[in-house]
């Protein structure tokens, strides 16, 4: 899910691969849109608002237009499922988490990309640090990554159980992590900050 305040909307991803478009102030539906042909997996709203990019299990990442509801082009596609995915705060380029531990980098203007070799196994979240093109990545392997801005691996931190979600607290300087089993960890990244250059 995803809101935009200013533009006050919102969207929700579903199971049966629909988007749904609502306002944030009444919550009222404005738009079901038919992404994908499975799960979608993450959603954001770029452009104040006015596009979506969504990610699925089918494998592909979309850019739709939200002032014409229509899809504007495929970013990305794959033939495994797209687990997570985060959005650098410009809207520029997206990461993209797959399950086979794979992290892909693309720049959403040109469609191009890099792959990082970043799990064993599913990379449950991923999220990028504030003012950077650093990030962190989070697998079902129970391992938490930060990367650099190059894609360089500059901390790493081991938790019980796999990684389900995280978000980062500019504010604190952490990386809240929720995981399989409930448990909620931040994380301390001052030093891994320091080191890709924040």
């Amino acid at each position: 899910m995803a809101v935009d305040v200013e533009a006050g909307k919102g969207v929700a991803g579903f199971q049966d691969g629909m988007v749904k478009v609502f306002t944030t102030s009444t919550l009222k539906c404005l738009r079901n849109i038919p992404t994908h042909s499975r799960d979608v997996s993450s959603v954001a709203l770029l452009s104040g608002g006015e596009n979506l990019l969504t990610a699925s299990w089918d494998g592909t990442c979309r850019l739709w237009d939200l002032r014409r509801y229509k899809l504007v082009r495929t970013v990305a596609e794959f033939n495994q499922r797209i687990h997570s995915m985060a959005v650098l705060e410009d809207g520029s380029s997206v990461l993209l988490g797959l399950y086979n531990g794979e992290v892909i980098g693309i720049s959403i203007d040109t469609n191009r990309g890099a792959a990082i070799e970043a799990h064993q196994d599913v990379v449950g979240a991923l999220t990028f640090l504030p003012h950077t093109e650093a990030f962190a990545s989070g697998g079902w392997d129970c391992m938490v990554r930060v990367w650099g801005p190059s894609h360089e691996q500059v901390d790493s931190h081991r938790l019980p159980t796999g990684v389900t979600g995280m978000c980062f607290s500019e504010h604190e300087g952490r990386l809240y992590v929720s995981s399989f089993s409930g448990a909620v960890t931040a994380l301390d990244l001052d030093e891994a900050l320091s080191s890709a250059g924040h």
